[in-house]
């Protein structure tokens, strides 16, 4: 599992990138720049997934052109 800081997911468009500010009750994404449009929820977790897989290749655990999990350890183990 990769931690993705939550700040502004449901407004940076996942498509460029593009910051597209819109209050809470505003449920869809239309971004001005690219012309994506989709639920603002959908919007996000694109995002968040898209980020998530920027870090893991960054910390060499996932391999993009692969597609795969370089490295596999052992959830929740603590020791011995």
């Amino acid at each position: 599992m990769i931690a993705v800081p939550p700040k502004y997911t449901t407004q940076k468009c996942s498509g460029r990138g593009t910051l597209v500010r819109k209050s809470l009750s505003l449920r869809t994404h239309s971004c001005p720049t690219c012309g994506l449009v989709l639920d603002r929820d959908q919007n996000a977790a694109v995002g968040i997934r898209e980020a998530g897989l920027a870090q893991a290749t960054r910390q060499g655990v996932w391999d993009p052109t692969r597609e795969c999990v370089l490295q596999r350890g052992t959830v929740g183990h603590t020791g011995t």
